[in-house]
């Protein structure tokens, strides 16, 4: 396998990098061309030549100077105060970190799958969960639920022994009857 960090690095000597952020463009830029050159490799060409038009894509191009000058600038930022919500860059370094995370998710098509069959299952259980128990406990069809009082108070045997105690309980606003039939 060419060693690609050896060919980028004289590519970037003009644009004076700090060396933490020249180290990341580096090793970047060397997983594309190791890409680009399996890629390559995987559609019939032969070491050589897949070396020579790889090694064409990043020295022929001047576009990578000019793109790496116009994102790489010299600005130094300035520092941001305890208190304050002050975000210079922070949608310009957001697009920056979407156009990372997709081109990574798009390398690893099995990685992919699973992050997004998590995701999936994920919403798919608390849809499930929250569905479920609105149902279950959506509330009783009656006038202050808060106050029913069940269980086997007063059960009665009959119709008859039922009306008796609905009209002469003082206790209770309202009598509901239910059939225990099975007991």
């Amino acid at each position: 396998m060419p060693e690609w960090k050896e060919e980028i690095r004289p590519q970037l000597a003009t644009l004076k990098l700090a060396p933490t952020r020249e180290t990341e463009i580096v090793e970047e830029l060397a997983q594309h061309l190791e890409d680009r050159y399996v890629e390559l490799l995987a559609g019939g060409v032969t070491q050589e030549e897949a070396y020579r038009l790889t090694l064409a894509e990043l020295s022929g191009s001047e576009t990578l100077q000019r793109e790496l000058q116009r994102v790489e600038r010299e600005d130094v930022p300035e520092p941001i105060a305890l208190g304050t919500k002050e975000r210079r860059n922070m949608i310009a370094d957001f697009r920056q970190d979407l156009r990372y995370a997709m081109r990574t998710l798009r390398k690893h098509p099995g990685f992919t799958a699973v992050v997004v069959l998590t995701i999936a299952l994920g919403i798919g259980v608390n849809t499930t969960f929250f569905t479920l128990f609105g149902v279950l406990f959506r509330p009783l069809p009656v006038n202050g639920p808060g106050l029913i009082v069940g269980g086997k108070l007063g059960c009665v045997d009959t119709p008859l022994e039922y009306d008796h105690f609905r009209d002469h309980t003082q206790v209770f606003s309202v009598l509901i009857a239910g059939s225990m039939r099975g007991r």
